[in-house]
């Protein structure tokens, strides 16, 4: 079979391998910190606030980083910020390697790798217009296709090759390979054939950033396709939490087994999700995105199904391969029609906009369904979420219909 030329292409191989090394370091640096922190101050709070402070303030900065993406160029201001990036993680080095009292320790750490949460704000989104404005509609799926596979395997393999190397080595070790990482993507991006779409104004419309903020936010809402889309994903993109935060008492309580099978039902749904990312990548075929969303729904709704009323370890393996395989028909695919109908100019600010939708909803169900269980069986819940995912069908089906109708356009053809 001949390999696919789109993959070959500058821009594309480019932007893979800069994904690839990001994840890879991301994932390497999150598991050497954290257990250095737990080695150093035998405090598993520590860990927990090393998350919060890498959550809730990127949170609040990321309609500010949204508009900055929309008033720069979109490659420079990403190739910074994997050198920033680079830079802080030798920092966090030189904090591992000198003997600090803890707290000043913890002090220094949480700020450093705040800073680096705030980096990635930037990054993605300028990585999101930066996709905009290089591909086409089909092209843009095929890349976020394979992308989202790509995270996958990488941020896992990051993740085992940190934990390898700290049997072995220092953390400081650890991360310098990731500051390598921070680099390696970096350069990628340098040599990336792009030319920014939207000009800088010269001052010619003072707009403050809190302006530009407000008018990303009112060009948002205000569009009904846009919130349709954020909400088409709202489910898929919670079923990881809810996944992460039931599945270890629905192996041990429902299936009335251990930790082996909790490491296969997990890596099941990786699995399917991987397999289908790569496929879809490397079909040529235009497919109607809606059609392949609602294929993606419909098994969903099957997988979770499943998992609801399956006592087996083998039917409850496929349950979690079909969730796998339906996330990743259907968010490539709402990613792909959200980026190719926004404009150019608003793509950052929408882009960190769905970012901290995600971010915020999927938590909060997640931690829903782990309250849920004091009153309610594991099983149930994934039940509770194949009704819910049917209801989303049906609205999708009437409200791509009535988008249609009123546009009098086939979308995501």
């Amino acid at each position: 079979m001949k390999f696919d030329s789109f993959f070959l292409k500058r821009n594309t191989f480019l932007l893979l391998l800069s994904s690839s090394a990001s994840f890879f370091g991301t994932n390497m640096q999150f598991i050497a910190i954290s257990w250095f922190i737990l080695e150093k101050t035998d405090n598993p709070l520590y860990i927990s606030l090393l998350v919060s402070v890498g959550m809730i303030p990127g949170l609040l900065m990321s309609p500010i980083a949204g508009a900055v993406v929309d008033r720069s160029n979109k490659k420079v201001l990403a190739v910074k910020m994997d050198f920033i990036r680079a830079i802080l993680v030798l920092i966090l080095v030189i904090i591992c390697l000198i003997d600090l009292p803890e707290k000043l320790f913890i002090t220094l750490t949480l700020v450093n790798s705040l800073l680096i949460t705030l980096c990635g704000n930037f990054y993605f989104p300028s990585i999101s217009g930066i996709l905009k404005e290089i591909f086409d509609q089909h092209e843009l799926m095929r890349l976020i296709s394979i992308n989202s596979s790509l995270s996958q395997i990488f941020s896992a393999l990051g993740a085992a090759f940190a934990g390898v190397l700290l049997a072995f080595f220092h953390v400081s070790t650890v991360l310098l390979i990731d500051a390598l990482t921070f680099i390696i993507s970096g350069v990628c991006l340098l040599f990336l054939n792009y030319s920014p779409k939207i000009k800088n104004n010269n001052g010619k419309i003072n707009f403050s950033i809190f302006e530009d903020v407000l008018q990303g936010l009112k060009y948002s809402l205000k569009d009904t396709y846009i919130t349709f889309l954020f909400l088409v994903g709202l489910i898929p993109s919670a079923t990881i939490y809810i996944i992460n935060s039931t599945l270890s008492v629905y192996t041990k309580e429902h299936l009335n087994m251990g930790s082996f099978a909790y490491g296969i039902l997990d890596s099941s749904y990786a699995i399917g999700a991987i397999v289908v990312g790569i496929t879809l990548a490397f079909i040529k075929k235009t497919f109607n995105q809606f059609t392949t969303i609602f294929v993606g729904y419909t098994i969903l709704i099957v997988g979770f199904l499943v998992i609801g009323l399956s006592k087996f370890l083998i039917l409850s393996a496929l349950g979690f391969a079909f969730i796998g395989f339906s996330l990743m028909l259907i968010n490539p695919n709402r990613r792909s029609l959200l980026l190719s109908y926004i404009k150019e100019e608003y793509v950052g600010r929408v882009s960190s906009l769905n970012w901290m939708f995600y971010s915020i909803t999927g938590p909060i169900l997640g931690i829903l369904s782990t309250l849920l269980l004091k009153s309610t069986s594991s099983n149930l819940i994934f039940i509770i979420l194949g009704a819910l995912s049917l209801i989303s069908l049906i609205a999708l089906m009437i409200n791509v219909k009535q988008h249609n109708q009123k546009n009098n356009v086939k979308l995501g053809a």
